[in-house]
């Protein structure tokens, strides 16, 4: 009976994925269908996400075009040093003149966004840097919210094989 309440009734989606056995994103191609060869517009919006990897885990920064709602661009790497990732992700911010880039400021992330943050500005980029902390309570709101823009909100991803990997797990 506990684990029928537990299945129909998860505290978040870390136990909606264990309680069930099914992943926590209903996946759909449809999802996967923004283009790969996408280009700034002038006069669009974009925001990034990034969370700092390195050795068994990736930095990652999505930059999705807030206009359309379309992810435009993935930056996903690891076993490199931290200043050539922070280099790629000034590169990625100029190349698409990102409004906003929140980042983890969890472990190393810290760090790395304190450096990040002047190599923006040396950089003459103007794009915002907001840290975010991951704690049980805002990686659980944040799923809820990815969620809803995937399945309800139209938002589209572009068909990277690794990042529907991720969602599905």
């Amino acid at each position: 009976l506990d684990t029928l309440f537990a299945q129909e009734y998860p505290e978040d989606p870390y136990s909606a994925f264990i309680a069930s056995g099914n992943g926590y994103f209903t996946l759909r191609d449809s999802m996967f269908s923004a283009p790969m060869d996408a280009q700034p517009q002038e006069n669009h919006r974009y925001v990034a996400g990034l969370d700092f990897g390195q050795a068994n885990d990736f930095t990652a920064c999505d930059v999705i075009d807030a206009t359309t709602a379309e992810q435009v661009a993935l930056l996903s790497v690891n076993r490199a040093s931290w200043a050539n990732m922070r280099r790629r992700v000034v590169e990625l911010c100029l190349r698409w003149k990102v409004h906003t880039l929140v980042a983890e400021s969890n472990s190393m992330g810290s760090t790395n966004i304190e450096a990040l943050e002047g190599e923006l500005r040396e950089a003459g980029c103007k794009t915002r840097l907001v840290p975010f902390e991951t704690t049980h309570t805002s990686k659980t709101s944040a799923m809820a919210e990815l969620r809803l823009a995937l399945e309800e909100g139209g938002l589209r991803l572009q068909p990277h094989p690794a990042q529907r990997h991720e969602l599905a797990a």
